[in-house]
């Protein structure tokens, strides 16, 4: 069995507090990266891919989406998610948002 491409369209929402990065397929969530900001960083608390879609790559297009918006809105990341936290250290294209 291979695992299925996850070449669905990421979807963000915000409010004041953070937001949620996250896939639809089939109508429902199958993946997500919740986020919480402050004055100095804005922090990744949660990475979720549903079973089906792990080994994918959709776990790191959640990170590199957030890591756009971040460079777009001139903000700095943390994490307290080991697998965003891991893909942000050991990805150098990363390293501006850190």
């Amino acid at each position: 069995m291979t695992t299925p491409r996850c070449d669905d369209p990421i979807l963000h929402t915000e409010n004041a507090d953070g937001g949620v990065f996250y896939v639809l397929r089939r109508g429902e969530r199958v993946a997500e990266l919740r986020y919480t900001r402050a004055p100095q960083y804005t922090t990744i608390d949660h990475t979720w891919i549903d079973d089906e879609l792990r080994g994918s790559g959709c776990g790191r297009r959640l990170v590199a989406e957030i890591a756009q918006w971040a460079r777009d809105g001139k903000l700095r990341l943390r994490s307290t998610c080991p697998f965003a936290r891991a893909i942000l250290e050991r990805t150098p294209e990363f390293a501006d948002v850190r």
